[in-house]
């Protein structure tokens, strides 16, 4: 009969894990001992060792999708094993179609069949995935039997959606789009104890005497050129500026804001001088 492999809880706070990598692939023959699947939570990453000699049956929680305690994240199987009992587990592709009367109301949590106004067909992990990348199922083309709608074609569109820029259809290149990068369970622990900190402690602040001779060469430089052209005279203020921005859009970390969701990386840079 298959072995559940579920989520361990490792410690008393810990609700979900996160599986950060899978050590082997559906199908693969795994010994007693071996790593099976790495997992992240908000103090450690953890790994997950095959319990008995198997083979890897079924993935059920893919890589950068988290999982709560005790839920199956995949099955093991012995050689020539039926694998039928797994598939009992799994809701049959009939019931993935909703009738509209049944449709629930999509919020972030709930993420409904029917979509665009139209019904549709997806295997359970792809509706799993797309909720979790907050992908509108119904602009999905599926490639599975009927058109239903796999695993691969979630993960193709989430790839497509990660592109930070890209070329259009009369090839231009397209402007910078923000990026959503969800929180890792260790990210969000340091961002909580960061904000902690801000509110409960008091703050100390330190600044650095920079060495500026070389911009103020510069400025004399780029003085007459740009009034003559522009009819402006360039600061100080503007080369710090220029510099700023130019490095901001070479890290950008720096550029980020905290939402709900995870870290929104934001495709332009802003600039404001206090």
């Amino acid at each position: 009969m298959p072995v559940e492999i579920v989520m361990p809880k490792l410690g008393l706070t810990m609700t979900e894990g996160l599986i950060i990598e899978w050590k082997v692939k559906e199908g693969d023959s795994v010994n007693k001992g071996d790593i099976l699947f790495v997992l992240e939570t908000e103090k450690v990453t953890f790994e997950v060792e095959v319990p008995e000699t198997a083979i890897l049956a079924k993935i059920v929680v893919q890589k950068d999708m988290t999982a709560a305690i005790g839920e199956i994240v995949c099955y093991l199987a012995k050689e020539g094993e039926d694998l039928s009992e797994i598939e009992k587990n799994i809701p049959d592709a009939a019931q993935d179609i909703l009738p509209v009367a049944e449709t629930p109301a999509l919020s972030d949590e709930n993420m409904p069949d029917i979509q665009g106004g139209k019904r549709v067909k997806a295997s359970p992990l792809a509706k799993k995935m797309a909720r979790h990348y907050k992908i509108d199922l119904s602009n999905v083309q599926g490639t599975g039997p009927g058109g239903r709608i796999m695993k691969a074609d979630v993960e193709s569109v989430h790839e497509q959606q990660q592109a930070g820029s890209a070329k259009d259809g009369t090839g231009q290149i397209c402007v910078a789009q923000d990026r959503l990068v969800p929180f890792t369970g260790m990210r969000r622990a340091i961002a909580n104890k960061m904000l902690s900190s801000k509110v409960e402690t008091a703050q100390t602040y330190m600044t650095i005497t920079v060495d500026a001779t070389k911009i103020v060469e510069y400025r004399k430089t780029l003085l007459p050129l740009i009034e003559e052209k522009h009819g402006v005279r360039v600061t100080i203020t503007d080369l710090v500026m220029k510099i700023t921005g130019t490095t901001i859009k070479e890290h950008p970390v720096i550029n980020t804001r905290w939402t709900d969701q995870g870290i929104l990386y934001l495709g332009d840079v802003h600039m404001g001088m206090a």
